[in-house]
């Protein structure tokens, strides 16, 4: 919406999701039965508090709200600070960006009971022809029975385009999984 308000909204696909027992609550382990389809559709919305500046890093605040399928419900909150460092404009590594943050998220206790606090870090390196390398890890708390990571390339064009391709580890499914994404700003 402008420079320091970020309002965002996408929409979430899930295909091929490992078999589970189809029941919700306490009688069962919440998966959707084998090779089920699920979607939802979420907001977000993100208030940057100080820009990155001198030796100031940004940071913001912000929410999501995820409607849909049962099993990938959610609600957070969060607290982000990143720094960027700009290096060889000419070179192979233009740039690197830090990220840090906390998030508190609550799931539907009907599928999952684990709500958590978790910690989280990343970095992004920015390359030649609006490419950027990028990376995150997680802290798991009790939401999650691995640590939840992700490693991908991202383009992002001047103009607010933009394309990502990664690998996730995500434990909401219990297996490993390709991320793509396509964005704009409008």
């Amino acid at each position: 919406a402008t420079d320091w308000l970020e309002l965002g909204v996408y929409g979430l696909g899930v295909y091929g999701v490992p078999t589970g027992d189809g029941k919700t609550g306490s009688g069962g382990d919440g998966l959707p039965a084998a090779n089920r389809t699920m979607g939802a559709g979420q907001g977000n919305v993100r208030l940057r508090l100080l820009k990155d500046e001198g030796p100031l890093p940004e940071v913001s605040i912000g929410g999501m709200f995820r409607a849909g399928d049962a099993y990938l419900r959610q609600e957070q909150l969060f607290v982000a600070a990143s720094k960027g460092f700009d290096l060889d404009q000419e070179g192979v590594v233009r740039g690197v960006r830090l990220h840090l943050g906390f998030r508190q998220l609550w799931q539907d206790p009907d599928v999952k009971e684990r709500n958590g606090s978790i910690a989280y870090g990343g970095i992004d390196f920015s390359l030649p022809h609006d490419l950027h390398l990028v990376g995150e890890v997680s802290g798991k708390d009790d939401v999650y029975d691995r640590t939840p990571f992700s490693v991908g390339i991202q383009w992002r064009d001047a103009r607010g385009y933009g394309a990502s391709l990664a690998f996730v580890r995500s434990d909401d499914w219990g297996e490993d999984a390709a991320y793509i994404g396509i964005g704009f700003n409008f």
